[in-house]
């Protein structure tokens, strides 16, 4: 928006146009719906909390939730081809309802003089998983029946149709995704429970030791899965607690303090933590044990003077 929009309660309509390199022209219309706004609330949209049934007698148009049309030609314009997707709905994983949650109404414009019926089909619908997805038949309600899980399956696609009793098939089957948004809902885990390395006696600071790896089941390249490591404990703690570093980033475990020798203490037991949402988030845990080994660093001595 550029400038203070007013709608008088109805949509305003425009069209986009694409042209590709080889000349080929798409056009899509894009209807715009006026939406109450929470005064008494920093002007933040109001949330829609009516679930809504078959039974419900509310009419849903009054309300703030999404309404997808099935596309219609414009004055010069063929209609829209059917490969064209409405933009996605999203749904958050994990939501905990309660059940059948309400997402988005689809409406023809025929219902005005013609008495509509709808139904959707697809995986979700009438495939597998069966019944996840629900459409109010009368008023083109479309719900989800439990809870989603990302991990599983990130994203749904769906068709709507549109009948009437005189002429059958009153629309063109329009497409509808809908896209599981991600939460923070798995801890990292380490691709070993036990790490065991290995290092000289007497390395300097900086030596490479060991790398460490977890993986987080959450959407890459988002905070959910951005991991960063972190050394909880060290055993035994000398000759300082602070013998070893690790990257925060790759996990890569170097030597940081002075004084290894594996005749004092030949191994370190060190706990390592992972953490998500930029190690701060769920955690995971690891063991790394590090066996010093032996160097060349003591002289012959006699057992006796002479």
């Amino acid at each position: 928006v550029k400038r203070q929009v007013v709608f008088h309660d109805q949509p305003q309509h425009f069209v986009i146009h694409s042209l590709n390199t080889q000349g080929h022209k798409t056009s899509v219309p894009v209807m715009v719906f006026y939406q109450r706004l929470n005064h008494k609330n920093n002007n933040q949209p109001c949330n829609h909390t009516e679930l809504g049934s078959a039974n419900n007698t509310q009419d849903t148009a009054d309300e703030e939730v999404p309404i997808l049309h099935f596309p219609k030609s414009f004055k010069g314009m063929k209609r829209i081809k059917r490969d064209w997707i409405l933009p996605p709905l999203s749904v958050p994983e994990n939501n905990r309802g309660p059940y059948p949650l309400f997402l988005a109404q689809i409406r023809s414009d025929r219902h005005v003089t013609k008495r509509i019926e709808y139904k959707i089909t697809g995986p979700g619908a009438n495939q597998h998983p069966i019944g996840l997805f629900t459409m109010n038949k009368n008023s083109g309600d479309l719900y989800v029946t439990e809870e989603l899980d990302r991990e599983k399956q990130n994203s749904y696609k769906l068709q709507a149709h549109a009948v009437t009793d005189d002429l059958g098939k009153a629309e063109e089957p329009m497409d509808i995704v809908i896209n599981v948004i991600d939460q923070n809902d798995n801890k990292p885990v380490f691709k070993e429970l036990t790490y065991i390395g290995a290092v000289p006696e007497s390395s300097e600071k900086g030596f490479e030791v060991i790398s460490v790896e977890a993986t987080d089941a959450d959407e890459p390249n988002t905070d959910n899965s951005d991991i960063q490591y972190r050394i909880e404990h060290q055993e035994p703690e000398e000759p300082t607690p602070f013998m070893f570093t690790i990257n925060p980033k790759t996990g890569t475990i170097r030597v940081y303090g002075a004084g290894l020798d594996r005749e004092k203490i030949p191994q370190y037991t060190l706990r390592v933590q992972a953490a998500d949402s930029k190690g701060e988030g769920l955690t995971g845990f690891t063991s790394v044990i590090i066996k010093v080994t032996d160097s060349n660093d003591h002289a012959p001595v006699f057992t006796g003077p002479s």
